[in-house]
């Protein structure tokens, strides 16, 4: 059963520090014998080459383990954290509403180039390194009759929970927090309980239509903690826009 999401009743600015078939049986054909024989062949040659891997669990995952290597690392600028980190901000920022977000858009301002992920057609991803073992992820997924566009960008380590978080923290989940709350949206976080426990999934930034009050977007920012014992500020572990 889905945990129960709580959301808190105001809104607030934070700075400095913070304490998520049926088959039918035909009759067999008339093959030449060589040619069968060739055609095993071929095949036991190819399972021999071949490796076998599980499915990915998510669809962002799946954009990184089968999209080419030249669509992510050879076809973009090498950038750090903080220059992916302030250029997706600025994103966000060039939006007067939701219906502004469109691939061209995305593409410009995040100066990246996007390969569409196999399998799904409306989900365009792109990926690099950012050392120590962690990388980007930014991608977008275009409108479909039963969603709305959007975009998100994750970062995420080879070395697990346990990673350092120096290089993906040069910008903290204080700076993402204050920079949305200058352009205008309403801050939230959002918790939901573990054994009686309160634990924050994420805080989400909304803002309004002046029109009708109702909403435009929403945008969820997930932070990271450092690992026990670390001194590391919080970081942030994604950023997407909801729908």
């Amino acid at each position: 059963m889905p945990a129960l999401l709580q959301r808190t009743s105001r809104s607030f600015a934070v700075s400095g520090a913070f304490a998520g078939r049926r088959n039918r049986r035909r009759p067999w054909p008339r093959v030449d014998l060589c040619a069968a024989l060739l055609a095993l062949l071929g095949a036991t040659a190819s399972l021999g080459c071949a490796t076998a891997s599980e499915p990915p669990s998510t669809a962002k995952e799946a954009a990184v383990m089968t999209a080419p290597e030249s669509a992510f690392t050879a076809a973009n600028p090498t950038l750090s954290a903080e220059e992916i980190g302030e250029r997706f901000l600025k994103l966000v920022g060039r939006l007067e509403s939701r219906s502004d977000l469109d691939l061209d858009l995305v593409r410009t301002t995040l100066g990246l180039r996007f390969s569409r992920v196999p399998g799904d057609e409306h989900h365009l991803v792109s990926e690099a390194p950012l050392g120590s073992g962690w990388s980007y992820i930014a991608g977008f997924l275009e409108a479909t009759p039963s969603n709305l566009s959007s975009v998100y960008l994750d970062f995420r380590s080879s070395q697990g929970p346990d990673a350092e978080l120096t290089p993906v923290c040069t910008l903290d989940f204080g700076h993402y927090h204050n920079a949305m709350i200058e352009m205008g949206f309403m801050a939230d976080p959002y918790y939901d309980y573990d054994h009686g426990r309160e634990r924050l999934l994420d805080w989400r930034y909304t803002k309004f239509r002046e029109g009708d009050g109702s909403v435009d977007m929403t945008i969820s920012i997930v932070p990271q903690d450092p690992p026990p014992g670390a001194t590391d500020r919080r970081c942030v572990k994604s950023i997407s826009m909801l729908n």
